[in-house]
């Protein structure tokens, strides 16, 4: 929904204290309107209102579509589709969860019916070659008899026919006597029956080869017929293999001690010196790709977000990006987590002091945010490896996506872990520390030590995250 209307609040702390927001989260409201100003809420039912949910054949898979005007299209399979029906009816948008499960039904139907046309195929193709190979067995057994075997059928039909009619035989006629005299003491000789000439009938070693040609086809011929069915029918279009896990690449970085935090701002204050263990991270933020294969193993739920596969997921909640790093650990056999707070600002540091990675002052290309490129209008999020990384090789450090880290939420630095591990409160905490802003955020929201923070049970279009484990 890039196209809302702008929030009433300028900060976090704003939108926490906001009256309306007090105000559905004191009635027991989680969602996903609790956050939203009355402004926003408003914008966004409009937006909805507008919205055309349709099927869609992309790249031969068939998916539901939902299109709302000046935002970019998004697709989902019937299963994300059924679950986005689920959240807009939690919400009260009947209508659209509606026209979403209808779409959901459609695109299961069509795919069905495309999944039998293809097991169809090979069995129509093998029939047809079965077909034409009994043509080629019978057609030459009918038309190669031998006259002998002509002649003597023909007596055989005959006497049958009349049989059946019940009319006595007639006696076959006597043999004709040859009398080369008058009728006399002479013996008479009888007539031989006609015999056909050897020209006329060729005796069996002298026939053509082709009369003799073998009329039916060997296994030989049977077997090759079968295979080029098959070779045929394997031409057909297939489903697709399983897309291979798309694990996180990490790189390991090694432990040390650094000035974390900065004066620009008091939730950054007071620096403090921090000690940080080796661990590794992951080279970029989770992409829409990793996020997809989560949702249809069914361990994540389906998000509105970017449609291109190596963007980085958006509208995640920190409890969302709990559950995927659960199935991701269980998919890898390897232990994953959220970064540390501390862990994320050295890391983004990338070992440096000033301002920004890269130094004090924003340079065009080096990062994705609002005015940091000569544009000041909102952009979507670039692919996870279209900025420049810093010098610990990573990728979107600052920019582009704001990502979850582990720790609750704190005003400031006070009483703060020095130990480099997450800053958490006995309990549950509701609010978690969000870090490196986003393609929405001006440039003091892109720094390694900003700070921001959010409700962890509710997903904002700017949110995503990255993965990171203990060496």
């Amino acid at each position: 929904m890039s196209n809302l209307h702008p929030p009433c609040f300028r900060n976090i702390e704003e939108q926490a204290d906001c009256p309306e927001i007090l105000q559905r989260r004191g009635s027991g409201d989680e969602t996903l309107l609790t956050m939203m100003c009355g402004a926003l809420a408003g914008s966004f039912a409009q937006n909805l209102e507008r919205a055309v949910v349709d099927v869609v054949d992309r790249q031969g898979v068939w998916q539901v579509a939902c299109r709302i005007p000046g935002d970019p299209d998004r697709f989902y399979s019937p299963g994300q589709a059924r679950w986005q029906a689920k959240i807009w009816s939690r919400c009260g948008r009947t209508g659209l969860a509606k026209r979403f499960r209808d779409a959901a039904k459609e695109a299961d139907q069509a795919s069905r019916s495309r999944r039998r046309m293809r097991r169809l195929v090979p069995i129509l193709a093998l029939g047809v070659v079965v077909a034409a190979v009994g043509v080629a067995w019978f057609l030459p057994t009918r038309h190669t008899r031998q006259p002998t075997e002509v002649a003597m059928l023909a007596p055989a039909a005959e006497r049958q026919s009349v049989a059946a009619a019940g009319i006595a035989p007639t006696p076959a006629p006597a043999p004709r006597l040859l009398a080369a005299e008058p009728p006399g003491p002479q013996l008479a000789v009888p007539e031989a029956a006609a015999q056909p000439s050897p020209e006329a009938v060729p005796s069996a070693p002298q026939a053509p080869s082709t009369a003799q040609a073998p009329s039916n086809p060997t296994a030989e011929t049977l077997a090759s017929a079968a295979s080029e069915a098959m070779d045929s029918a394997s031409t057909s279009p297939a489903a697709p293999p399983p897309e291979p896990l798309a694990e996180p690449e990490m790189v390991s970085l090694p432990g040390g001690t650094f000035a974390m935090g900065s004066n620009l701002d008091r939730s950054e204050a007071p620096i403090h010196n921090v000690s940080i263990k080796p661990f590794a991270i992951s080279k970029s933020v989770v992409t829409v790709r990793a996020w997809s294969q989560c949702v249809a193993a069914k361990a994540c739920p389906s998000v509105a977000t970017d449609e291109n596969d190596d963007a980085p997921v958006t509208n995640v909640s920190f409890n969302d990006a709990q559950q995927f790093i659960a199935w991701l650990t269980q998919a890898t056999k390897t232990n994953f987590r959220l970064p540390t707070e501390a862990e994320w600002e050295y890391a983004a540091r990338g070992g440096t002091r000033t301002k920004y990675w890269w130094g004090d002052d924003i340079q065009p290309g080096m990062i994705n945010c609002k005015g940091c490129n000569g544009d000041q209008n909102a952009r979507q999020t670039a692919k996870v490896d279209d900025i420049k990384p810093n010098a610990f090789g990573l990728y979107d450090m600052g920019g582009n996506v704001a990502q979850w880290v582990s720790d609750c939420w704190h005003k400031n630095y006070q009483g703060a872990v020095t130990d480099g591990s997450a800053w958490v409160d006995p309990g549950y905490c509701i609010f978690h520390v969000i870090r490196s802003g986003s393609w929405r955020n001006a440039p003091n929201y892109v720094r390694p030590a900003s700070r921001d923070y959010y409700d962890g049970r509710i997903r904002y279009p700017m949110h995503g995250f990255r993965v990171a484990r203990s060496l």
